[in-house]
């Protein structure tokens, strides 16, 4: 009788300590500051310290390739906060619909890589601009955080012509600038104009 009780005590000590352990877990998640610098924005100033957390860890949870020359975006992961399909891309499935297909490519501020969904971001909001128009466009979102213009030549040339865009957007700044030693602008914008032939390339 008694090896009962203790068996009754040791399975209501141990629900107790789980129950003890879980929350601190859950208070740890709402004090603990977010380790993204991007969610202490006042853009943010809504968002409880879990929600921050929340959105730091999408984006510091997102996968790439490393195995080529350029870091690609591994396809098919999903988060609250944003999504990268089937093609590796931010956004929704490509659906070849017929319509004028532009693709954007740049590093981060194209990708979004603090924005609080796939619909705003530079690409979708600009597609959406477009068919409030009529002008009837599918955007797609190439952007791959830390791109530079090299890397999204190469990727231009070895990938994205086989999706036949009617124009390329690139769009590039920070990262050209920080790695402007390993660019060759003048040579790049050439290469451009070889390989995307029947493609309107815009290069800013």
């Amino acid at each position: 009788m008694s090896v009962q009780v203790s068996y009754k005590k040791q399975f209501t000590f141990f629900i107790i300590l789980s129950l003890i352990f879980l929350g601190i877990i859950e208070i740890s998640l709402h004090i603990i500051e977010p380790k993204c610098n991007f969610v202490l924005s006042e853009i943010f100033s809504e968002y409880d310290t879990f929600k921050k957390n929340e959105l730091c860890s999408a984006y510091q949870s997102l996968e790439y390739n490393q195995n080529g020359p350029i870091s690609y975006l591994v396809p098919n992961q999903y988060y609250n906060y944003l999504n990268i399909n089937s093609d590796g891309f931010r956004g929704n499935e490509i659906i070849d619909e017929g319509k004028y297909r532009i693709i954007f490519l740049g590093g981060s501020t194209v990708f979004g890589i603090v924005t609080t969904s796939d619909e705003i971001t530079i690409p979708t909001l600009v597609e959406k601009k477009l068919n409030e128009k009529k002008f009837n466009v599918q955007v797609i979102n190439a952007g791959i955080p830390s791109a530079t213009s090299v890397d999204e030549l190469y990727l231009l040339e070895n990938d994205l012509l086989k999706y036949n865009p009617d124009l390329v957007v690139m769009y590039d700044g920070w990262k050209d600038i920080d790695k402007e030693h390993e660019l060759e602008i003048y040579n790049l914008s050439l290469e451009i104009t070889d390989i995307a032939s029947g493609v309107n390339v815009f290069f800013s």
